[in-house]
């Protein structure tokens, strides 16, 4: 009679470990990612970026999705010389398959990625909860 409340206290404490355990969360490119990313960043028609002097702008915050390595997010930090002139933008890319390629599909301000990543990526990338802010 014992065993019961022992074996059910053991499987309470693997539920709390399994509910308290860390969400999936994106992870820091490679350099060779990294650079292939600010590239495709920097000559990306999407949102005007490639018309932006890259002096102006830093490629920043580089993610790559652990739930899927073909989509990736950075930012465009300006240069402490263009803060006051040029904004912040979020950038969401994805590697086509069978290329080595990072192509941008989104980019701007807010709900960045929606309609275009799946909401597992959305959510990795840019924080639990994220695709429940897209329309």
């Amino acid at each position: 009679m014992t065993r019961r409340p022992l074996v059910a206290a053991a499987l309470a404490a693997g539920a709390l470990g399994l509910a308290a355990s860390p969400a999936l969360a994106s992870r820091k490119p490679t350099t060779r990612q990294a650079q292939a990313i600010t590239k495709a960043v920097q000559t990306s028609p999407v949102g005007g970026a490639s018309d932006i002097p890259t002096n102006q702008y830093r490629v920043t915050g580089i993610r790559v999705s652990t739930v899927s390595r073909v989509w990736a997010t950075a930012n465009m930090t300006p240069t402490k010389a263009y803060k006051d002139t040029l904004q912040s933008a979020f950038v969401m890319l994805v590697r086509p398959a069978g290329t080595q390629s990072w192509v941008v599909v989104d980019l701007g301000t807010a709900e960045v990625g929606c309609g275009y990543a799946p909401d597992p990526v959305l959510d990795d990338l840019r924080g639990s909860g994220y695709s429940q802010s897209c329309p």
